[in-house]
């Protein structure tokens, strides 16, 4: 629908805008214009991420990808 269809190109114009902005810096700075794609909780021991990323694409899986600096979750298929 047109709403999906318009958050869908929200995120992008924004990711797009933040990488070519920022570079790697992108990947360290909050942007009130996506705060609403992702929130994090975290105790002594765990993180807990809950990301939407909106494709729209229903079958297109999430590649996660995880290390002791950073996550990295991004649609497949997608540039990196």
């Amino acid at each position: 629908n047109d709403f999906e269809l318009k958050e869908i190109r929200n995120f992008k114009d924004v990711a797009y805008e933040l990488i070519q902005d920022l570079g790697d810096q992108a990947r360290l700075t909050y942007d009130l214009r996506i705060a609403k794609y992702y929130m994090w909780a975290q105790t002594s021991s765990y993180v807990y991420l809950a990301v939407y990323v909106p494709t729209g694409y229903q079958d297109q899986e999430v590649s996660f990808e995880c290390n002791t600096r950073e996550v990295k979750l991004q649609p497949e298929k997608s540039p990196p």
